[in-house]
């Protein structure tokens, strides 16, 4: 169909008119799970037209290029409803060409696709043979073709090449889910380096995980760079790292897990702080602690990262400021030339040390099962025996002066919190146990009861199946009898058909068959369906001889043509013509299968292959779909198979299926 008598059609009644038609070739290598998934081609015509009528502007599409009449009348009809035309479509013009279209995409076969698949999967499985690896190879080409009312027409061409690797790696119940893709419109994107970015991506995986293992904490939040998340964004919502982008990060991370690992000592403990106390709790001992001491109290974890609102963090590090101390780094730095963090035993005890500034603090280590959780710092004060010694500048800051008996006072009670934030933290974690174990068993309970009620289900409708075949072939036989007596041959002929196909079907063996037995039962099958259709359905089969000693499944061939039958053929009012061809090809067998039914969209040649929402069998004799067909081949012969399917709709369907030739 021209686009030029699309736009004759609509200047019948419309003011002025523009139509575009994208034609889309689009070929697809897919590997999942260490296998090819589908190596298969597929074509779409999409046209748009757009009308102006009255000044109101109405538009509508279609997929079949035969349907002048249809695209038009829905676009005329849409006008009468449209938004109000505040343009006009362009007058002819020369327009500059961008180079898009790279012609060697052209000569790009399917085996050469393959290789580069499987290329990239070894990458990814040399990294570590436990990933479920993938990949995925494509090219597209595409056409677009314009004209409008005012004589403007514009034609171009362009490709897109698309590489994508990855796959799954299963740990326990966790599964980690790597896909790095990279679509451009040349041929020139290099599968070692798309590789070699999943592998990163694996890699970067990893490291996290060894980050968790290490102790660090639970969960490590990273954040990585590219718009909006920038160091700013990541800094407010306290990521533990940023990067400008992923690839790099696994190697800083591992630089990072290898000093944290000279550093640690001990093993943490299970108890954990962070997370276990109440912000509010916190407050309340705090204030308490104040009043009784005028002395102010901080938490950290186990990390030395402080633990409660800022706000108590701001309030410890007042007067440190006021003497020019800038942050706590230097309270966590004073911290690391303690025994607690110096491959000693950490000290029970609280202790007191001088602070850069000159002033006081004490440190009471929190401590679980002989293991350091935590510190609760406490400061700032003067000794009164060094008070003399005191910078003079520092005496016009508000800071506490305490003699001996009063530190030890403080001291004292500093260890008595410190033992009731751990018991404290210990009943919290306890607690949160008890509610996730609570809820497991309920989760368990709830799954329990649904595959009670499944295998209840499964049960009834295997009883209600229950039909004894002797009884059913001793029926049909009976039939055939009477048939064959009242001289209906054709009746006759077709029960015994009819027989031999329930009796194949009910056979399911799980040996192979040759495809001799398999083209019987398609015989059979079409023989009914021929009668069914009386007259109305025309048949043609060519199956070299060759290969009629080659072993397949059971039930592979012939749902196909049964699929033709069921979705092609039934559903249009048009006689209908199938093709059958079984043919060598370089060592291999292809089964070819055609129609000239209804056809199909590429959205459902997608819907078959989809993982979630691929169509059942149900409505064919065997039960068995397309999608299954391929995954039962690829099983049995353990190597490449795949299924190819194009599809025009009101134009038929091809599908073909290529195997080893197996005798």
């Amino acid at each position: 169909m021209s686009l030029e008598k699309i736009i004759s059609k609509a200047m019948e009644k419309a003011q002025s008119a523009q139509a575009l038609m994208l034609t889309t070739e689009t070929s697809t290598v897919d590997f999942q799970f260490d296998r090819l998934k589908a190596a298969e081609s597929s074509q779409r015509t999409q046209i748009d037209l757009k009308v102006i009528v009255d000044g109101k502007v109405g538009t509508s599409s279609t997929t079949d290029p035969s349907d002048v009449e249809g695209v038009v009348s829905r676009a005329l009809e849409a006008a009468q409803f449209g938004s109000p035309a505040n343009f006009d479509f362009p007058e002819p013009q020369s327009l500059e060409q961008v180079q898009i279209f790279d012609p060697a995409l052209l000569t790009l076969e399917k085996p050469e696709m393959i290789r580069m698949g499987q290329q990239m999967m070894d990458m990814v499985k040399s990294y570590n043979p436990e990933i479920l690896s993938g990949a995925l190879v494509q090219k597209i080409i595409y056409k677009v073709d314009y004209t409008n009312s005012k004589g403007a027409n514009y034609s171009a061409e362009h490709t897109a090449f698309n590489l994508g690797a990855g796959g799954e790696l299963v740990r326990g119940t966790d599964i980690l889910y790597v896909n790095k893709g990279l679509g451009q419109k040349q041929r020139k994107v290099d599968t070692e380096e798309i590789a070699a970015q999943a592998i990163e991506y694996f890699r970067m995986a990893e490291t996290i995980n060894v980050i968790k293992e290490a102790g660090l904490r639970d969960k490590v939040l990273i954040a990585v760079g590219g718009s909006p998340v920038t160091a700013a964004f990541a800094k407010e919502i306290g990521a533990d790292y940023y990067f400008p982008e992923a690839a790099g990060a696994a190697r800083v991370l591992a630089r990072d897990l290898k000093e944290f690992r000279v550093r640690q000592s001990f093993k943490p403990s299970e108890l954990t702080l962070g997370g276990r106390l109440n912000e509010g709790e916190l407050e309340h001992l705090t204030k308490y602690f104040t009043e009784a001491t005028g002395l102010r109290v901080v938490f950290l974890d186990e990390r030395n990262q402080h633990i409660g609102p800022p706000s108590l963090m701001e309030e410890f590090l007042k007067q440190c400021h006021g003497c020019r101390w800038p942050s706590k780094k230097n309270i966590l730095s004073q911290l690391e030339k303690t025994p607690l963090l110096n491959n000693n035993s950490p000290a029970a005890e609280p202790f007191a040390y001088f602070c850069p500034a000159g002033l006081v603090e004490m440190m009471s280590p929190l401590i679980y099962e002989n293991q350091r959780i935590g510190n609760i710092l406490c400061g700032h004060f003067y000794l009164a025996e060094n008070l003399d010694e005191q910078p003079k500048s520092l005496h016009r800051l508000d800071i506490k002066v305490l003699d001996r008996e009063q530190v030890e006072s403080a001291r004292g009670l500093l260890k008595l919190m410190g033992d009731y934030v751990v018991k404290m933290a210990y009943a919290n974690q306890k607690e949160t146990e008890v509610k996730e174990r609570q809820h497991s068993l309920l989760y368990a309970l709830k799954a329990k009861m649904e595959l009670e009620k499944a295998l209840r289900k499964a049960e009834l409708l295997a009883l209600q199946s229950q039909v004894n075949p002797h009884f059913l072939f001793n029926t049909l036989n009976t039939i055939a009898r009477l048939a064959f007596l009242e001289g209906a041959h054709t009746t006759e002929k077709t029960v015994h058909s009819l027989a031999r196909v329930l009796r194949y079907n009910l056979r399911r063996s799980k040996d192979a068959l040759t495809i001799e037995e398999e083209m019987g039962t398609i015989k059979d099958y079409l023989f009914i369906q021929q009668t069914r259709f009386a007259g109305r359905l025309e048949v043609t089969i060519d199956v070299e001889e060759e290969i009629l000693g080659a072993r397949v499944p059971c039930l592979s061939l012939q749902p196909i043509v049964e699929n033709a039958i069921v979705h092609g053929i039934e559903p249009s009012t048009d006689k209908g013509v199938i093709s059958i061809r079984g043919y060598d090809k370089d060592g291999g067998i292809v089964f070819e299968v055609v129609d000239n039914g209804i056809g199909m969209s590429q959205d459902e040649i997608d819907l078959i292959f989809s993982l979630e929402k691929r169509p059942s069998g149900k409505g064919h004799t065997t039960g068995i779909g397309l999608y299954n067909i391929q995954k039962r081949m690829q099983a049995f012969f353990k190597e490449n198979c795949a299924l190819q399917i194009k599809s025009t709709i009101g134009k038929g369907c091809r599908v073909q299926l290529f195997f080893p030739k197996l005798i």
